[in-house]
């Protein structure tokens, strides 16, 4: 509003108030609406809006759109090398073809936690078509030590991410079960009790004992892992006359119950452990390749590379890695040693070493 005075004046023949009368006149320019035309411009605006608000509906038409059939993947209870499979299934709703991938969280380069695959990381759709999903947790040798020591948990948000359109946010869970397999020499030699029965708590204090600390050993009640004589006793009086020892593979469904029985029972005179001759075999093999620490600690590899070909090096070598680690080592080189004696098994010094050089010893 513009406004300006033209006149200011008073009047002292106006005595009616014992204040000074005065006035004033001002020129005031108002803007005057013109009703056709506003309502011209109104309308003109209501259908300028009208067509942003249906373009905008066809852009999100034609945006890809998806459903999912869950957001949560409960898998319970998870074992070692014992996969457990979940799935979900994915549906294209809109009119276009969805192209969908996993991507990793900010700042991490890989999608899914290790011992987590996705059967289709990447794919698309086709509108009104569905597909499954297979989300399959697997705890080999590699993830089995940071389970057991709670380092890590079957916890995972995965992002489901719509291109072109939105992220999708998938949760798993889950609870490992401990298990000798993957554990630490020095962690086994100090439980009195199986896996499956220690307290979690002192699990994993147990699981981070330094195996090269100079502490006393008072806290170790065995020279040996309970589980190691286990298999090894039983290999010794059921099969040193096994043809083909340690040279086919055993049974899964055997295999379970090997590792079953050794996390959840102790030893008896007399008890077997289940399965064949030749799974029980390979319960050795994996508990060896297993350990997070070789037999022969890591950081000890390079000086054995040094004095391989020096009986007197190597023997001296030995002496200064940790006491149990040298207690396993001189227990299964004495049960190796006694396997050539007996024909029938069809092992020779050469294929024993061929077999467990890399166990015992790995860079």
């Amino acid at each position: 509003i513009s406004v300006h005075q033209l006149k200011y004046q008073a009047h002292p023949t106006l005595k009616i108030s014992d204040h000074k009368p005065v006035s004033s006149l001002f020129n005031i320019d108002v803007k005057v609406i013109n009703q056709v035309s506003d309502r011209k411009v109104y309308n003109i605006y209501i259908m300028e809006m009208e067509e942003i608000r249906r373009l905008d509906r066809m852009e999100n038409e034609w945006l890809p759109t998806m459903t999912l059939s869950q957001h949560t993947l409960e898998f319970e209870t998870v074992k070692f090398q014992q996969a457990v499979i979940r799935s979900v299934e994915i549906e294209n709703t809109g009119q276009t073809p969805c192209h969908f991938e996993f991507i990793g969280k900010l700042g991490e380069t890989q999608f899914c936690k290790p011992w987590l695959s996705i059967s289709k990381p990447k794919g698309y759709v086709l509108p009104g078509d569905k597909q499954d999903i297979e989300f399959e947790i697997y705890v080999n040798k590699t993830t089995s030590p940071s389970l057991n020591s709670r380092e890590d948990r079957i916890e995972d948000i995965l992002i489901l991410h719509l291109v072109g359109g939105k992220d999708f946010f998938v949760t798993v869970n889950g609870n490992y079960s401990p298990s000798c397999f993957g554990m630490s020499i020095e962690a086994l030699c100090r439980m009195r009790m199986p896996v499956q029965q220690m307290d979690q708590t002192e699990l994993t204090k147990l699981c981070k004992i330094n195996p090269w600390d100079n502490r006393t050993d008072d806290s170790a009640v065995l020279n040996v892992p309970k589980e190691l004589w286990r298999i090894l006793d039983h290999l010794y009086h059921n099969a040193r006359y096994q043809p083909d020892l340690f040279q086919q593979p055993g049974l899964h469904e055997e295999m379970k119950l090997i590792q079953e029985n050794l996390d959840t029972q102790l030893p008896t005179v007399g008890n077997p452990l289940p399965g064949s001759n030749h799974s029980v075999a390979e319960a050795l093999l994996i508990f060896l390749e297993a350990l997070p620490e070789p037999v022969i600690p890591f950081n000890v590899y390079p000086a054995c590379m040094e004095v391989y070909n020096d009986f007197e090096r190597c023997r001296a070598l030995l002496r200064n890695i940790p006491v149990h680690h040298l207690n396993v080592f001189n227990y299964l080189i004495s049960f190796l040693q006694k396997l050539p004696k007996h024909e029938a098994n069809g092992l020779d010094l050469h294929l024993i070493a061929t077999i467990f050089s890399g166990l015992i010893l790995r860079p």
